[in-house]
């Protein structure tokens, strides 16, 4: 239930802000946040670190996926949207919070395997390969079709 009040909070900042700025209503990265951020409210029960990897899987290197991210990007560079990528951070982090508290035992493990096998080389890799992957990973979730609008909204 905490993270669902997280999400709310984070769209109503997202639409108090375009309330202040009513000219960013017509902007498509405004529609695809709010709508994004819904849909992830609606989709919270069924997410999972298992789920976040099949999406890492199936559109990591995908090329409309990639293009879309940079087109995405682009919009986000521009002066009058950096508010929309501050909320695209918040939007991420609230999920990977959301995501380490629902596996917590899975953290828990890891972190007995990485204590227990400091000398062991494979182990030492996952970590960092972890460490590296977790942000594309929560870009991935948060732009996929299964938990995102994105391809609704990009023009690209």
């Amino acid at each position: 239930m905490e993270c669902r009040y997280r999400l709310f909070a984070i769209r109503d900042e997202l639409r108090a802000h375009v309330i202040q700025h009513p000219e960013l209503t017509k902007q498509w990265v405004f529609h695809y946040l709010d709508s994004t951020i819904t849909k992830f409210v609606s989709q919270l029960p069924n997410l999972s670190l298992w789920h976040m990897s099949a999406l890492v899987l199936t559109y990591g290197k995908d090329q409309e996926f990639e293009t879309h991210r940079k087109h995405l990007e682009i919009e986000y560079a521009k002066p009058e949207n950096r508010k929309f990528k501050v909320v695209e951070v918040e939007l991420m982090s609230a999920v990977g919070q959301y995501l380490s508290k629902k596996h917590s035992g899975a953290a828990f493990m890891f972190r007995g395997l990485l204590a227990c096998g400091r000398s062991v080389s494979l182990v030492r890799k996952w970590a960092i390969v972890l460490r590296k992957e977790r942000t594309r990973s929560l870009e991935v979730m948060v732009e996929a079709p299964e938990t995102s609008t994105l391809r609704d909204y990009c023009p690209a």
